[in-house]
């Protein structure tokens, strides 16, 4: 079954990049599955997931929405990695 990511998405120039995120190089990312936000700065977000947390690097970047379980941030993302 898709994710409804997938269908909204679709066509808007964003990379599927794992399961649970896409990122629409070099303006930001959506992110699914995010329980609560660890750590903000305008270099560094790191949001609990369900199972684990995930960083996010770069610069500017800010939350722009987050609704349910899904987060879209901006600015330009130079990595995503998963932390302990």
């Amino acid at each position: 079954m898709p994710f409804l990511s997938d269908w909204l998405l679709k066509g808007e120039g964003f990379e599927a990049v794992g399961e649970k995120y896409y990122l629409s190089y070099p303006i930001g990312g959506r992110f699914e599955n995010v329980v609560s936000v660890a750590e903000i700065s305008p270099c560094r977000i790191v949001l609990q997931l369900k199972k684990g947390k995930l960083g996010i690097f770069g610069e500017g970047l800010e939350i722009r929405s987050y609704c349910v379980s899904d987060v879209t941030v901006s600015g330009k993302i130079t990595r995503v990695e998963r932390l302990c």
